[in-house]
């Protein structure tokens, strides 16, 4: 039994345990948990909890099942919320304003890592650099990841730090941006990881907590974890074992992880494998199948076709895994469609962004599982900019 966990407690008030096959819902008086398990459902639950259970009375408060977050990265949320928020920045010069006061607020040598900022919004209509940065935090090392995840910016010192120099080749599914060949510091997709791990010091347990506390905050129990590098994994093991890990988590394993295999240990249970087929439509890098109505030479980047995706699908298969695919661009999903078609393993498709009513089709007719993100529609405001009407 988890420390601070009420043996037997009896709420009294509107349940909802959930919907129907009609999708009605079906609501209760009250229950009981013990132990941290709701046992019963129905009427009077305080006599059915017995004498000693603590009574909880909600008036006219609604008790709901707990959320399951169906796609998260723990890590980088947990890290999000510890570094600077750039969400709705407005410009360059009001993001460089915030990355000079938190170098002041930090002191010398320590980095500033922030996250959030999208240059759909910035008055000057353009990436920043690493001069950009250089200009107002030289003596820090500075990492800003743009809203999407898929790119970031660094200065000067952050990429001496991680070793990027003008020569310095792009990585396998990344790009380091270069002008006149030297480079910018924006980086993207797999570039990011070059930068990205020398950001964050502390342990990775730290991390997964901060996390998991903002999660049960708003009322998320379970959280599919995905892209969970072994550095994460190690630590969710540590925090399942000693009892400490109070989100449910089933963990999407990092292509990077060694000889990955199912397991359960508390509430962590590892049930897959994570690859991406392309990047993000903010960044430009979503696999189309048409050019960006607003890059026209532009069709993304097609991170695994057809026979790379087979594969990863034949490696998910002997390790009794299921696969999780990134696929945000219609190209991407013609790709992960036409490998689902040929293999008996069933995967499941992130995002599926851009998807015309004959991938539609397909998916229907295969019947995968997809995992989509409502919250693009509000944060990808500037879509038809990029894609047209």
């Amino acid at each position: 039994m988890r420390e601070g966990v009420v043996r037997t407690l009896a709420v009294v008030g509107r349940v909802l345990e959930g919907f129907d096959e009609k999708g009605r819902p079906l609501w209760h008086d009250g229950m009981v948990v013990e132990e941290g398990r709701v046992v019963y459902l129905g009427s009077h639950p305080e006599e059915r909890a017995g004498p000693g259970a603590k009574v909880v009375e909600i008036g006219e408060g609604v008790v709901l099942p707990g959320f399951t977050d169906s796609h998260a990265h723990l890590a980088s949320l947990g890290l999000s919320l510890r570094t600077l928020d750039l969400r709705g920045v407005r410009s360059i010069k009001e993001l460089k304003r915030r990355v000079a006061e938190r170098a002041v607020e930090l002191g010398p040598g320590e980095w500033v890592v922030g996250r959030g900022w999208d240059q759909e919004l910035f008055e000057e209509k353009r990436w920043p650099t690493r001069w950009d940065l250089d200009e107002v935090a030289p003596a820090n090392p500075v990492l800003l990841v743009r809203v999407c995840g898929h790119v970031a910016v660094a200065n000067t010192l952050a990429l001496s730090l991680a070793g990027i120099t003008d020569s310095t080749p792009n990585p396998p599914g990344g790009c380091i941006e270069r002008v006149g060949g030297r480079v910018t510091g924006v980086l993207k997709e797999a570039a990011v990881q070059l930068v990205y791990p020398a950001a964050w010091r502390g342990s990775f347990e730290e991390l997964v907590k901060e996390a998991e506390k903002t999660m049960l905050h708003y009322g998320v129990t379970c959280v599919h974890a995905m892209s969970v590098t072994s550095e994460e994994l190690g630590a969710l093991r540590n925090l399942a074992r000693a009892g400490k890990l109070k989100l449910r988590v089933r963990a999407y394993l990092d292509p990077t992880v060694p000889e990955p295999k199912p397991e359960s240990e508390g509430s962590l249970t590892v049930v897959g494998l994570k690859v991406l087929a392309d990047g993000s439509i903010g960044a430009r890098t979503a696999a189309l199948r048409k050019p960006y109505s607003d890059d026209p030479g532009n069709i993304g980047v097609l991170l695994m076709d057809k026979a790379a995706l087979l594969r990863e699908l034949e490696k998910a298969r002997k390790a009794g895994l299921q696969l999780a695919v990134h696929a945000i661009g219609d190209k991407a999903l013609e790709e992960v469609l036409a490998a689902a078609k040929i293999s008996s393993t069933r995967l499941r498709i992130e995002h599926a962004s851009l998807a015309p009513p004959d991938l539609l089709d397909e998916l229907t007719e295969l019947g995968l599982w997809v995992s989509a993100q409502p919250r693009f529609v509000i944060s990808d405001w500037w879509i038809v900019s990029r894609l047209g009407r």
